[in-house]
């Protein structure tokens, strides 16, 4: 299948926004409100408000695993990056060259469009481009010189090497050390052409800005790996290095062999092992290092797993400055810092910032909460200590006055997610652990038109926790918490009970699996390596097998199958796979024989019997006969697997989660198609189907859905082949796209996006239709509801009504050199607006237009009728020539609907799709139904809802018309009392209406009475207004008076 059928299908970002890890962090000195960090799975992201919102500037080059930054003024940025977590590019240093227009920055720093651009992919030298590299390095044009301060932090993660940015971040180029891990970019302070990479390979010097490179000091001379590079800030020529013999742990013990600490006086030209006497022989860990100010290159600290040491003579003798034990560095932990105007204060990065005052002797916890924030990396503006920050495990923090308050990472979506899980509610929670943070749940879409922090909560769980909802109570949720521990939390009460515990008879996997039997919903089963079992929510366990694992090893894939009852697949972490189709009396050992593997997870055939999809050690397998022949599936699929699921409505459509991305099998298609689409680079962890929705967990990025793939489902060579197609459309579901009425969150309050406002209608066109499209909406009667286009203005502007006073001054509708309003009467130009508006752009929504480009499109109609036109009035009831918002009802950024009072909603039924494509009609059936929620919401209730805002709308249409008469007639004391009538008509009629269709239920007794009542008085005024004498009433002598109707209605 040709993954351009169905490119424009979009990903949409879940959350949480709570930050995943960060690993480098540097500001710039001349932009104070600019930072930049690093990641270990996200790429680079960007602040320009001090940490208010940050922006993501390496995802068109689809970058990860970022272990170091360097900047040195705005357009310049040094980026370290590992291909192994998932990098596109090949590791190395990178440096991007492009045209500006004018060459020029705007005023808030971003860079100016480009006129031409080049993809990290395309190596090719340009004419005149000087040409060097060091190994398999490729030189790029000149970084812009001139003086600039030294700004750099981070901390290497596995196998890093930097890329370099001119334009602050937005483009990257390869310059040099390709495809080997870099750890550490210095530049020098005063010549940004100056630049030093500590790599596998040593350390490599470049006086050119990058075009060409030296190793001036070899690994391979020195033994190990360069990981540290640190000057004198009064003396820049003088840098020390530390080197390590590899990649360090988590503990440094394990480190046994001790390397040199080395010097160079002449800016990184020539280096000198010190003598370093004083310091420990050996198991130092990985050493970091910290120039004090003032010394002029002489005294230095190390942080090593013994400790913070200190030498006063350029490192010749070395003496330990402190014992304290809550300093041991080395492995996870090895950063240390100086402040750059204090020689006597450091910082050293723990599970907490510790600070020293007084040269290392004493230290007291800065900064870092309960349970250990593991602090990775620091930067301390080098002209003025008080702006720092911070990259933690859990996201970035930035201070702007020297530690005393700190800015939020719960506005980063970065979180590193292992797993999802889902429940059955409407709408469906989906359930993650993230790393270093805990777990989360987030529903599938919120009831105040955005999903934010008020609707995410945490099920309580370890870092890695598995998390099964209970099916039969939704407020209750299990998941495994630290040391092999089983936790029960009751979302309503918020309180957590230990159910199981370790136990010296049981071996648990880090990931315990835990699942609800689908036969038995009473029935929780847990994987140690005996399948356990329990009826009563965890009070009591019982093993329903032997031990699966052959004595070693630990159960970490449990699977019962949704077709059989009584079958149950198990995998475990030696690489066997168990199944028993008789509930757990007997288990058939089903690995195929010479198998080798850790089995991470089991999908068990969704249609049939007997069929499984195993993946074990990255590689995806299938069975078709209970495991008795295996063949593995994911050949095409590059790198690793991670898991794979069977769509239950087709069953030949299979979806996997890989450290590549998001991929699809299509029936009779022989490789696995790329599903990525918009979703940002980030290893997959996982991935569900719940409710026509793909959700998939990720490493480095949240949770993400992509909505409504009813269109994927029916994909087939025969639509591909097609000149058009119209897909049948998922039932819709009629609810309250947003119930919040309050002031709205600011548009820069972390927040991700509902799911569509109403029924989701794909079609397929095979190329752009040359003709306008068209769709229209009929009901059950054959009734037309409401219709569309691709082309000409959005019906919903053109809906509203301009002043028959602005008319009437303009006849002609010449626009006025200050009116931002077309030319032109009622109808909108180019999807403009007939009216001005007093709220900012940024909160309206797109035109309400039929997508018209090759491959499947998307249109959402959002179950209304056409919406009814209305005067302008202002909130006090004065008639003004521009529409006033005086209520928060649908107001979202980007989705606030131009026109409001909306058209009354559908009521539950089937309604009937035409879409036209070049004079051909193509048609399916749409089911509305009605919010799951809403048990004591009967049709009846919504017909009479109906029927009381079609009066209103049609009151509106028909008190519009007459307000528009009266304003065109000739003046007169009786013309102008009519028109005040049917103007406080309007008004009224359009706020009831509003009010009617807040909610999915009958207007009371008393609200039908109202609106009866606007009808009687409507119909007073028009008979006022036919009895007035001929020459008044110009142009239009009659008006129709309105069917009231609503009699029978409030009987009820």
């Amino acid at each position: 299948m040709n993954p351009s059928l169905f490119s424009s299908l979009r990903w949409r970002l879940l959350g949480p926004w709570r930050g995943g890890k960060a690993t480098a962090v540097v500001g710039l000195t001349d932009r104070p409100a600019v930072f930049y960090m690093g990641t270990d799975s996200s790429g680079v992201w960007k602040t320009d408000d001090a940490g208010r919102t940050w922006r993501n500037i390496t995802d068109p080059e689809r970058l990860t695993g970022i272990g170091a930054l360097a900047a040195a003024g705005p357009n310049l940025l040094y980026v370290a990056v590992d291909r192994s977590l998932g990098s596109a590019g090949p590791e190395g240093l990178y440096r991007y060259t492009w045209r500006q227009l004018g060459g020029a920055l705007s005023a808030s720093g971003r860079t100016l469009p480009a006129i031409e651009a080049r993809t990290p992919s395309d190596h090719r030298e340009r004419p005149g481009q000087k040409v060097a590299s060091l190994r398999e390095g490729r030189a790029g044009a000149r970084a812009a010189p001139g003086p600039a301060e030294r700004q750099a932090g981070g901390v290497a993660a596995p196998r890093q090497a930097p890329r370099q940015s001119i334009d602050a971040g937005a483009h990257l180029a390869l310059v040099a050390l390709r495809g080997h891990p870099v750890f550490k970019v210095w530049l020098d302070p005063h010549n940004t052409q100056l630049v030093l990479a500590a790599s596998s390979e040593g350390i490599s010097r470049s006086s050119d800005g990058g075009n060409t490179w030296t190793l001036a000091l070899s690994a391979k001379t020195v033994g190990g790996e360069a990981v540290a590079l640190e000057s004198a800030p009064d003396a820049p020529a003088t840098i020390y290095a530390a080197f390590h013999t590899g990649r360090a742990g988590l503990f440094p013990s394990a480190r046994i062999a001790t390397l040199p600490i080395y010097r160079s006086t002449d800016a990184g030209r020539t280096w000198s092992a010190v003598a370093g006497t004083g310091l420990p022989p050996d198991a130092r860990g990985r050493v970091s290092l910290a120039v004090a100010p003032g010394t002029h290159g002489q005294r230095v600290y190390a942080y090593m797993a013994q400790g913070v040491f200190r030498s006063d003579d350029a490192g010749a003798h070395w003496r330990l400055a402190s014992n304290d034990p809550r300093l041991v560095g080395g492995g996870q932990f090895f950063h240390i810092y100086v402040d750059p105007a204090d020689a006597n204060v450091l910082y050293a990065m723990e599970t907490a910032v510790y600070r020293s005052t007084d040269a290392g002797a004493t230290w007291q916890a800065f900064q870092g909460a309960p349970s250990g924030d593991d602090f990775n990396a620091m930067w301390i503006d080098p002209t003025g200590s008080r702006r720092m920050a911070l990259a933690v495990d859990q996201g970035t923090e930035i201070s702007l006055n020297a530690g005393r308050t700190w800015s939020t990472w719960y506005n980063q979506p970065t979180g590193q997610m292992y797993n999802v899980s889902t429940d059955d509610q409407f709408p469906f929670h989906l359930y993650a652990s993230q790393q270093d943070s805990g777990t989360v749940a987030v529903p599938i879409r919120a009831n105040d038109g955005q999903i934010t922090y008020r609707d995410w909560w945490t099920t309580n769980g370890f870092e890695s926790a598995v998390i099964t909802p209970d099916p039969l109570h939704p407020n209750i949720v299990f998941a495994t918490g630290w040391f092999g521990s089983v936790i029960r939390t009751d979302h309503v009460t918020g309180q957590s009970v230990h159910v199981f515990e370790r136990n010296p008879k049981y071996r648990e996997a880090r990931f315990m699996p835990m699942v609800f039997l689908p036969g038995d919903l009473h029935t929780l089963l847990l994987g140690t390596q005996y399948v356990l079992a329990t009826s009563d929510a965890g009070d009591h366990w019982k093993a329903i097998s032997p031990d699966l694992t052959s004595g070693k090893g630990a159960i970490t894939a449990i699977a019962p199958s949704p077709v059989n009852p009584n079958a149950i697949w198990v995998g475990t972490s030696n690489g066997l796979i168990q199944l028993t189709t008789d509930n757990g009396r007997i288990w058939h050992d089903v690995t195929p024989k010479g198998f080798k593997g850790y089995i991470t997870m089991i999908e068990p055939g969704q249609r049939k019997a007997g069929v499984a999809f195993v993946v074990a050690s990255g590689t995806a397998y299938y069975t078709s006969d209970n495991g008795s022949n295996w063949r593995p599936i994911s050949a095409t699929i590059p790198g690793r697997v991670n898991a794979i699921r069977q769509d239950a409505t087709n069953h030949n459509l299979l979806f996997a989660a890989a450290d590549a991305g998001v991929f699809a099998y299509f029936d009779n298609s022989s490789n696995w198609q790329s599903l990525q689409l918009n979703l940002p680079a980030s290893r997959v962890t996982d991935l569900q189907l719940r409710h026509n929705h793909l959700v998939i967990s990720t490493y480095g990025r949240g949770l993400w859905s992509l909505d409504d793939i009813a269109s994927l489902r029916q994909l087939s060579p025969n639509v591909a082949r097609s000149t058009a197609h119209l897909f049948r459309p998922s039932p819709a579901i009629r609810l309250q796209w947003d119930d919040y009425t309050d002031t709205p969150l600011n548009p820069d309050e972390p927040h991700s996006k509902n799911p569509p406002d109403g029924a989701i209608i794909d079609y397929y066109l095979k190329s752009p239709a040359v003709q306008p499209l068209t769709l229209q909406i009929y009901d059950s009667q054959g009734h037309l509801i409401n219709s569309y286009s691709s082309v000409g203005p959005d019906k919903t502007l053109a809906a509203a009504w301009r002043s028959p006073e602005r008319q009437r001054a303009d006849p002609a509708g010449n626009r006025s050199p200050h009116s931002k309003r077309p030319a032109g009467a009622t109808r909108a130009i180019s999807g403009e607006p007939p009216y001005v508006v007093n709220v900012a752009g940024y909160w309206l929504a797109p035109p309400t237009l039929l997508p018209n480009h090759a491959g499947i499109n998307r249109f959402v109609w959002n179950l209304r009728y056409p919406d009814p036109p209305h005067i302008l009035f202002t909130y006090f009831g004065f008639q003004r020539d521009y529409f006033e918002y005086t209520l928060a009802d649908h107001a979202i950024p980007h989705n606030t609907p131009w026109h409001e009072p909306q058209g009354p909603m559908v009521v539950p039924g089937i309604y009937k799709l035409v879409l036209t494509v070049a004079g051909q009609r193509y048609t399916e059936p749409l089911t509305v139904k009605l919010d799951p929620r809403l048990a004591n919401v009967t049709q009846a209730d919504l017909v009479h809802q109906l029927a009381v805002a079609q009066s209103l709308a049609d009151g509106l249409q028909l008190s519009t018309h007459a307000y528009q008469a009266a304003s065109a007639a000739s003046p007169d004391q009786s013309v102008d009392a009519l028109k005040k009538t049917f103007g406080h008509l309007n008004l009224r009629q359009a706020r009831l209406l509003s009010g009617v269709t807040q909610a999915d239920a009958a207007p009371g007794a008393e609200v039908t009475e109202t609106v009866h009542g606007l009808c009687s008085q409507y119909n007073s005024a028009v008979a006022s207004w036919n009895e007035l004498p001929k020459q008044v009433a110009v142009p239009q002598p009659k008006l129709t008076p309105q069917h009231c109707g609503l009699e029978s209605l409030n009987q009820k």
